[in-house]
């Protein structure tokens, strides 16, 4: 598979997609693709919450990973119940290379702002 990519002049960017490799098949890529899918990570963590699998932590603790799973559920899967493997990798993609969200600072990525609302 080839990451087909595209900023704007001001390095906004433009578009980004995964397509499949010269010796790549579109239809098994497909079929796959509806195989191999990554539930919202929000679902099993409230089964989780639920079931009392997190009473023992601090409450700052259990914020922490609640608002990363929130991250996670509202702009990676975008609310969405689940995603493929192949839609789950171009929306951390997009988070990654938009020069907004994260900052390249000696050879490490650095978030520098929340991803915007949705």
């Amino acid at each position: 598979m080839e990451l087909d990519f595209e900023y704007t002049s001001d390095c906004v960017l433009k578009k980004l997609v995964l397509v499949p490799g010269k010796d790549e098949d579109p239809d098994t890529l497909y079929a796959l693709s509806r195989e191999l899918l990554v539930e919202n990570p929000a679902i099993p963590f409230t089964r989780k919450a639920k079931s009392g699998k997190f009473n023992d932590l601090t409450d700052d603790d259990y914020t922490e990973i609640l608002n990363r799973t929130k991250l996670l559920g509202n702009y990676v899967f975008e609310k969405k119940t689940n995603l493929n493997i192949f839609q789950l990798a171009v929306s951390l993609l997009k988070i990654i290379m938009d020069p907004e969200m994260v900052e390249l600072k000696d050879k490490a990525m650095v978030l520098t702002s929340p991803p915007p609302a949705k």
